[in-house]
């Protein structure tokens, strides 16, 4: 009878670190509340044009392919309701990607949070590919950066506007 019990404790167990496990894994977010806050861009901010830091457009492409965006004379604008879909394709240019090179974040002024981390696992090849990406309400700008094996180097920077669903 113990030995039946102590089985079933243990299979109960097993059972809920497997499925912490999962929950963890499928809790895809940019960043959290609290980093919101701090990086949610004012109305001046999201109308003021991005400061003219980009690569020569020699390094590699940046194809965003999810969510829909608009070029606008404010730069680039993605307006999408929480949680997104986000799918990044990185095309060579002139010579083989660098994923290795392959940095983003969130930037308001002077401030600025890496991101990098908690989109690497989503790397494939050379596709960014985020399934129900949770991002709080809010208008962020987003500074993606990549490189070749030569060093070449191309600067995307997206106006992302997160609105309820």
């Amino acid at each position: 009878m113990k030995t039946k019990i102590f089985l079933l404790i243990l299979v109960v167990m097993c059972f809920i670190g497997i499925y912490g496990v999962l929950a963890k894994t499928q809790n895809n977010f940019l960043f959290t509340e609290d980093e919101a806050k701090t990086f949610n861009l004012s109305e001046e901010e999201w109308y003021s044009k991005p400061y003219a830091e980009r690569g020569l457009e020699s390094g590699p492409l940046i194809v965003l392919e999810s969510p829909q965006f608009n070029e606008t004379e404010n730069g680039i604008i993605i307006e999408s309701p929480s949680p997104l879909d986000l799918q990044v394709e990185f095309k060579e240019n002139k010579y083989p990607i660098d994923m290795n090179s392959f940095f983003a974040w969130v930037q308001k002024g002077l401030l600025k949070k890496n991101l990098t981390e908690r989109l690497r696992n989503h790397i494939n090849g050379t596709k960014l590919d985020v399934k129900s990406l949770s991002v709080p309400v809010g208008k962020y700008s987003i500074r993606v950066e990549i490189s070749d094996l030569k060093g070449n180097k191309t600067i995307g920077i997206y106006k992302l506007k997160v609105t309820k669903k």
